[in-house]
């Protein structure tokens, strides 16, 4: 039997156990120690079998992690060649997304990113490309951003130079996002870093690639950041803004019994405004992108339920009579990608944040600004939002190389 049918063989038959997985995840620990087993003892067909791992793990990352000290072996061996084979450096970018799908939803320890960054630290640049596209997509942007940084400096073209750094200042405004200053310091960074994406975006654009979708997702995503600090604000506003004296006199002009709470009354109501604004705006992006694929579309249609969640969440403290509760748990986590999954995870949580807000019923009094019903709402502002730049990916100049 030749070596091709063997490959043939053992694809049909790596194929036949994702299968298995999807039916029955259980099954997921047993075959990747099976699969496994096979990869670190065996030099051959390295790649298919750390592609089946990669599926396996797309349905139950958390089967990866019993593996991840074998991965780490095999990844020092693979970087530490001097003159790797195409299959080598394939399979080491494979290991790579190995790991970023282990960790999904987890911070990184310095064993980890020590891994990756010798595993890049060689001149093979596309498939460094690839590893930090991969680390985008798991939403690991404090591995992407390094790796972006330096291969911007690697191209022959502007375009792809400042296609590159646009992928490096989208890694840097979503790594921020989970620093360590406050909140609106780590906003107002990300926001900063996603308009110089923005405008690198529209300096890599050329005639036969215009890029006009991704430098609208950029431009909607940094709009949704900008609502989200301005809700922070509004939040803040009730201490540095208390209401003024002559506040029973306005209530009794306006008949709006909530302006007794003076500024953070208009405030809320501005940023229910701008997050159903933002709303829209992912909606007509949805609506433009028909020929983008299922899990770019379902990646806007997640950021638009967010955006019309947080508008009804923050209505119900500064309106008395809010429109329609809005229900995020329709959102559906079956037949989706890791990625999707965990973003679909978040908002949920997001869910769980405000639904005192959103369940409370009753008298106008139930309707106050407090900081007991505004703490939820800003709480759930600094819950995760990790961008999925795979949505920009695939009509990239560097990618159709």
């Amino acid at each position: 039997m030749t070596l091709e049918k063997k490959q043939l063989e053992l694809k049909a038959i790596l194929h036949c156990t994702i299968r298995l997985c999807k039916v029955s995840p259980a099954l997921s620990h047993q075959f990747v120690g099976v699969i496994a087993s096979r990869l670190f003892q065996s030099d051959c067909c390295d790649f298919l079998l750390c592609e089946a791992l990669g599926a396996i793990g797309e349905l139950q990352p958390s089967a990866l992690n019993i593996i991840i000290p074998d991965i780490l072996n095999k990844l020092a061996k693979l970087s530490a060649l001097t003159d790797p084979t195409v299959d080598q450096i394939q399979t080491k970018a494979m290991l790579c997304s190995l790991l970023f799908q282990s960790q999904v939803g987890y911070e990184w320890n310095s064993q980890l990113s020590d891994a990756v960054k010798v595993a890049t630290n060689t001149g093979h640049y596309w498939s460094n490309y690839r590893i930090a596209r991969s680390a985008c997509r798991y939403g690991h942007h404090e591995i992407s951003k390094d790796i972006f940084a330096v291969l911007k400096d690697r191209v022959s073209s502007e375009h792809f130079y400042f296609w590159l750094n646009s992928l490096e200042e989208l890694s840097k405004g979503e790594a921020v996002l989970t620093g360590k200053d406050d909140l609106i310091t780590r906003l107002s960074s990300s926001v900063t870093h996603y308009s110089k994406a923005l405008a690198s975006l529209k300096a890599a654009s050329t005639p036969s690639q215009s890029l006009s979708f991704q430098a609208e997702y950029v431009k909607v995503r940094c709009e949704f950041l900008q609502c989200l600090a301005q809700l922070v604000h509004a939040g803040h506003a009730l201490c540095t803004s208390p209401p003024p004296a002559i506040a029973v006199a306005i209530v009794a002009s306006t008949r709006d019994e909530l302006q007794r709470y003076g500024h953070v009354t208009q405030q809320l109501r501005k940023c229910v405004k701008e997050f159903r604004a933002c709303g829209e705006l992912y909606q007509k992006l949805y609506q433009s992108a028909f020929d983008a694929d299922p899990e770019s579309l379902k990646n806007i249609q997640i950021y638009q339920h967010m955006c019309f969640l947080m508008a009804n969440s923050v209505e119900k403290v500064c309106q008395v009579n809010p429109q329609e509760q809005y229900n995020s748990t329709s959102i559906s986590t079956q037949a989706r990608s890791l990625e999707i999954q965990y973003l679909i995870q978040r908002c949920h949580q997001s869910h769980t944040l405000v639904e005192p807000i959103l369940s409370k019923k009753g008298h106008e009094a139930d309707h106050a600004p407090t900081h007991q019903r505004t703490d939820p709402a800003s709480a759930s502002v600094g819950g995760d939002f990790p961008l999925r730049p795979s949505l920009l990916l695939p009509n990239s100049p560097v990618h159709q190389r």
